[in-house]
């Protein structure tokens, strides 16, 4: 395998972080020293995503300090029912006794860390679906997005939203709903959309279907369906991206994934501050164990970019953009190809995508 050597990369190319969260709690507080370390490794634009209507104020407002974060913003499907239960509007949803979403995903996007909804148990989902109260405070709410998107061009997507059918208290038909509404907003402004799936996958498959592709096309975020579902995925126009879930060194299904991913087609992200990668070196820059299988170049760049300035975060457990390079070095692995031509790649991809060309 050829070695990767960073003074390859084509002048202007960086680190493209294709998807996240600043405005999270868990990080929100440290961002000139996020922003630090992202510069430190070579990072370029970083794309952060709103998840409900609470945080869509924040997310516009890092936009608009830090001038490489594209913001977009959409309703996660986890906090639909947050909509039925007065939790919508300015009222902060991490003040209301539930944990952060970010806390949440920790784990990687596992059933186990599903959350515990506003309401759910035996009437939760099926009381929202079932009141015209809260199908209208839906409605506003969405009519809400499309005024703020209206309002402010500055939108570099719809999103996150999505379908999550691990989560049982959230009725699936309503999540379509929801969805199919994100779907529009996109495809009438032009926007890319920022997808979230798990356990979805056909129902989407016969969302696209029935939509056809968007003219922007979109992300799904955090890949974790099978490397037989990329093709269809592409042929929507979709980009497929990878998180921190490629540094595990024991998740084959998303690394069969990731190789069947058209070099066009590719994204990575860190979803920060969740799904904290797993580093390839100590903070001294070793190592983390024997059988990584790495390429010494890969590794050592790797390790000089992230561990020898391991954050904070990271020791606390949270993720920030400027880990990337973990991910970046793992997918390169995984695909045969130099650190330098990963990077690369994904920049062009994000820059396509988002039409920062």
């Amino acid at each position: 395998m050829r070695q990767a050597n960073l003074t390859e990369i084509s002048p202007g190319a960086a680190f493209f972080d294709a998807h996240c969260h600043l405005q999270e709690p868990e990080i929100t507080d440290s961002l000139d020293d996020i922003m630090e370390r992202w510069q430190g490794i070579g990072g370029g634009t970083i794309v952060c995503c709103g998840t409900r209507e609470p945080d869509w104020r924040r997310v516009l407002e890092i936009a608009d300090i830090y001038k490489n974060v594209l913001p977009c913003l959409g309703l996660h499907p986890w906090f639909i029912p947050d909509i039925g239960h007065g939790t919508s509007g300015a009222q902060d949803l991490d003040n209301t006794g539930y944990a952060s979403p970010m806390a949440l995903k920790m784990s990687g996007g596992g059933a186990s860390m599903t959350p515990k909804m506003p309401g759910s148990g035996a009437s939760g989902a099926a009381e929202f679906g079932n009141s015209f109260d809260c199908l209208d405070k839906l409605e506003a709410m969405l009519e809400r997005l499309e005024a703020i998107l209206d309002a402010n061009p500055s939108i570099a997507g719809i999103g996150e939203t999505g379908l999550d059918l691990l989560v049982k208290d959230i009725d699936p038909v309503l999540q379509e709903r929801v969805f199919m509404a994100h779907m529009t907003m996109a495809r009438e402004r032009n926007l890319p959309v920022s997808i979230h799936v798990r356990k979805g996958w056909d129902r989407l498959m016969v969302i696209l279907k029935k939509t056809g592709a968007l003219p922007r096309g979109g992300l799904i975020h955090s890949y974790s369906g099978s490397a037989d579902m990329v093709p269809m995925l592409e042929r929507y126009g979709l980009y497929i991206s990878f998180s921190g879930s490629v540094t595990k060194q024991g998740n084959k299904k998303v690394k069969k994934a990731l190789a069947s991913v058209s070099p066009d087609r590719l994204l990575i992200e860190t979803d920060s501050p969740a799904i904290l990668p797993e580093s390839p070196c100590r903070l001294t820059g070793e190592r983390t164990s024997p059988d990584w299988n790495m390429p010494d170049e890969v590794s050592r760049t790797s390790c000089r970019l992230t561990g020898e300035r391991t954050s904070p975060l990271y020791l606390q457990g949270w993720n920030e953009p400027a880990n990337i390079t973990m991910i970046a070095a793992s997918a390169a692995n995984i695909l045969g190809v130099p650190l330098s031509r990963l990077m690369e790649m994904t920049w062009q991809n994000g820059i396509r995508l988002f039409s920062l060309g």
